[in-house]
């Protein structure tokens, strides 16, 4: 009875599968709660007009009037204003410290399902579902117990507590569960953190079906973003259909009611709130399952399976899960060159740990051969590649900047062009696939060229990492490292030694700064095709390439 999204016509990738969806409830974490709009997310003005408050519980903040009317009934008629203003103040401190906004979002999208219709005991009872949104798993949970079940109960309490002022909903359950325990557990395996900058996660958001439906896999062929609704939007402005539609057997029919009622109500489901959008990373055939990734894809599948278990209580089953052998990415992933936790390294000496720790920042911030070679196997990484690109240009960029502390319009200009990975390659509509591969294949011979030209003089403050050819060579990996090392008392105090950075020349931080500038273009260039060219992450890219060329 699981559902799925399966694409209503053939896309080609960089396409947009959903319209902007509107959440069906959202909540702040506590840290934002005082310097955030608990209504659109957006940061609260530092400048008059400034932003003003509940006035019962003093809680909640809004950014303008407009905020503040939208979502007061819903604050105050959900039960989240009476449980900031008393209930609260009750909670053991333990449960305070590990956050509320669970609990909060759960009061929010209980009163939103009430209002409209999507409460049903038979949906519950028969296909584990309310409001179209899965709850499988709650009895299992709660008949096991411990840490989750008992958290479950205790914000299940306090949800009734504060909703005890308006009518309790008249829906019986069978195995003794309540209205609360139910919607509390379906915020916690369906809610999703929403990012809208680089940095923290915001707060979290419930969606409906057009997008809980939307399944994992660990090979995914869609992603998706957040944007923030426009200021001041009266009416329903996205009237695009959704190029991903619902298919499955057996489902109640009020799951497909829900998915019914939010296809036809668009943004008038939420005037503001942080919104979502589902985009393909891959060419994909008109009756294809359209699936996105629920966790960090740069994991073995022991840790990938055990964070979607502890998460959303389900084993992935997919392509790369169940190949055998396993991927050529899970082998590589596997293939964990440390192993300091075992017994027989128990006593292992300081300067190994400190080799090691070295190591893993010149491989995690340098080495992108790795990285981007995992990327060629399987596009599906195009996503945390962009990531790591982003991370990995910004550290060398102030790799440059702190040797012998100078800036980099004191560097020789780096001279980089890359005529196929423009921006505006990846802000059309739809782009040809054969042009996305040959531009990775120009970025990967510039980046294998380039690493091959850096990796000996930035080693060479640390003779240790001399051991290892260059980055792109994976014959290091193994334990057999370890017996093949020999740390002199020289090598050992070098470790932590930057004498050795006096040396470097023009010509090689120009190296260096022509590596970090090929690594942000081309995320500039995959954040465009993941996300579109309005996400943070294309942003940042493209503000760092200006700022180089004024440095210049």
């Amino acid at each position: 009875m699981a559902m799925e999204m399966r694409a209503r016509e053939s896309v080609g990738m960089s396409e947009d599968l959903t319209r902007a969806i509107s959440p069906y409830a959202t909540a702040l974490h506590d840290a934002f709660l005082h310097s955030h709009c608990s209504s659109c997310f957006r940061k609260l003005p530092s400048q008059p007009p400034y932003a003003m408050s509940c006035m019962l519980c003093c809680s909640v903040q809004y950014c303008c009037s407009d905020c503040l009317s939208s979502d007061r009934e819903m604050h105050s008629s959900s039960g989240e204003c009476c449980f900031f203003a008393d209930h609260l103040k009750k909670a053991s401190p333990s449960y305070i410290t590990e956050g509320t906004s669970d609990v909060r979002a759960s009061l929010r999208l209980l009163y939103f399902l009430e209002m409209h219709g999507l409460v049903s005991s038979d949906s519950i009872n028969r296909s584990s579902r309310i409001g179209g949104l899965s709850t499988i798993g709650i009895r299992e949970i709660l008949e096991v117990g411990g840490e989750v079940a008992e958290r479950i109960l205790k914000g299940s309490m306090l949800m009734s507590s504060a909703r005890k002022m308006r009518t309790q909903t008249s829906v019986v359950f069978s195995n003794g569960l309540t209205i609360e325990i139910v919607t509390l557990w379906v915020v916690m395996i369906n809610s999703v953190e929403v990012q809208i900058g680089d940095g923290w996660d915001l707060g979290i958001a419930v969606y409906g079906p057009s997008f809980s439906w939307f399944n994992h896999s660990c090979f995914p062929n869609a992603s998706f973003r957040f944007v923030l609704a426009p200021p001041n939007e009266d009416s329903v402005s996205d009237k695009s259909e959704y190029r991903a539609v619902p298919a499955s057997k057996g489902v109640a029919q009020d799951a497909w009611h829900a998915w019914q009622f939010e296809e036809g109500s668009a943004h008038a489901l939420g005037k503001y709130g942080p919104r979502v959008v589902v985009r393909c990373i891959k060419p994909i055939n008109k009756g294809d399952e359209v699936c996105i990734t629920y966790i960090d894809l740069l994991q073995t599948r022991e840790a990938r399976h055990s964070d979607l278990w502890s998460k959303y209580k389900f084993i992935c089953s997919c392509e790369r899960c169940t190949a055998s052998p396993e991927s050529y990415v899970d082998f590589i992933l596997n293939c964990d060159f440390r192993n300091l936790s075992s017994p027989e390294n128990a006593f292992i000496s300081r300067g190994i740990e400190d080799f090691d720790d070295i190591l893993q920042q010149a491989i995690s911030e340098y080495s992108l051969g790795a990285t981007h070679h995992l990327f060629l196997s399987e596009r599906s990484f195009m996503t945390p590649l962009a990531h790591f690109l982003l991370s990995a240009g910004r550290s060398m960029l102030g790799f440059v900047e702190c040797v012998k502390g100078e800036r980099r319009k004191n560097v020789s200009q780096a001279k980089f062009s890359f005529a196929s990975c423009s921006a505006s390659s990846g802000t059309r509509d739809s782009m040809q696939y054969h042009q996305f591969r040959s531009t990775c294949e120009e970025f990967g011979k510039r980046m294998l060229s380039l690493s091959l030209q850096c990796w000996p003089f930035l080693v060479q403050s640390s003779p240790c990492l001399e051991k290892i050819k260059n980055p792109i060579d994976f014959s290091w990996l193994g334990t057999a490292i370890f017996q093949s090392l020999h740390l002199s008392v020289v090598d050992s105090a070098n470790l932590s030694c930057t004498d050795g950075l006096e040396i470097f020349t023009e010509e090689q931080k120009g190296c260096i700064l022509s590596l970090a500038i090929c690594c942000i273009t081309f995320c500039e260039y995959l954040a465009n095709i993941c996300y579109g060219p309005q996400h943070y992450l294309a942003n940042h890219a493209k503000d760092l390439l200006e700022g180089i060329n004024l440095a210049q």
